[in-house]
């Protein structure tokens, strides 16, 4: 009788360690605007972070865009940024 109870201790405690990193691992990143902004910038890769940083590029001289190009629609603007649709940052101008 006591190995059963000791077997089910053990069971109880390695789900309650596994269960808080399964839930994690499982939920949905994130969203700008509905989570704090410190934690959608936590979920960031470290490439979304450049990506957002250099935006989409800008023509040279005629010799075509970088990576993207500014499309104009403010006109004075610097360029644009890039979106990231799975934390839900939309593109900036």
């Amino acid at each position: 009788m006591k190995l059963i109870h000791y077997l089910a201790a053990v069971c109880t405690a390695a789900t309650t360690a596994i269960a808080p990193a399964t839930a994690h691992a499982q939920s949905e990143p994130p969203q700008l605007g509905h989570a704090p902004t410190a934690a959608v910038v936590k979920a960031m890769t470290l490439e979304e972070k450049v990506r957002l940083v250099v935006g989409t590029g800008m023509r040279f001289a005629g010799k075509g865009p970088i990576i993207g190009e500014a499309d104009g629609r403010v006109p004075g603007a610097a360029g644009n940024t890039m979106n990231i649709d799975r934390l839900g940052i939309p593109a900036t101008v």
